[in-house]
């Protein structure tokens, strides 16, 4: 099996805040997760390390990437 180091930055955010009031919930989630990406996936190239954000609200829906990420982690624990 081929091993690799891998950064995950979770951001859970209460989505029925004032400040996230009227907006779309699939934008509040591509917003949290470009911010992630800008802030650390350039230093984690740089340090030759796969980047994964993990952004979801507080009731449980997932970003794009988060809910990718956790059908690897299950399809690789699977044969276990």
């Amino acid at each position: 099996m081929n091993h690799q180091s891998l950064v995950i930055d979770f951001r859970v955010f209460y989505s029925d805040s004032l400040f996230h009031y009227g907006h779309n919930v699939v934008n509040l989630l591509c917003g949290q997760d470009a911010k992630k990406k800008q802030k650390i996936l350039y230093k984690c190239q740089e340090l030759q390390l796969d980047f994964n954000p993990f952004v979801c609200f507080h009731e449980g829906a997932l970003e794009r990437e988060a809910t990718a990420f956790l059908k690897r982690l299950a399809h690789m624990y699977e044969s276990y």
